[in-house]
């Protein structure tokens, strides 16, 4: 438990529904924000296919919080 907690904080330190919903507003906002600028630079030629993989690894991570965050909420994780 102590290791996801140290790669997703966002996700276990909420307490009320308010607070839920700001932690999923940001992930969803960080992925979006991330997926534009990669998405422009994977456009370069040569190193694009790097920004590439740094796009889906962001929005896998962002992913990942979210449902951490849900499972959390549901009382899942303690």
């Amino acid at each position: 438990m102590d290791f996801l907690k140290k790669f997703f904080p966002f996700s276990f330190k909420f307490e009320t529904t308010k607070q839920f919903v700001w932690t999923i507003i940001l992930y969803c906002v960080g992925a979006f924000v991330a997926g534009i600028i990669f998405g422009l630079m994977s456009n370069i030629p040569f190193v694009g296919w790097m920004f590439s993989i740094a796009s889906y690894l962001t929005s896998l991570y962002a992913t990942a919080g979210v449902v951490f965050s849900i499972l959390y909420k549901v009382g899942v994780f303690k």
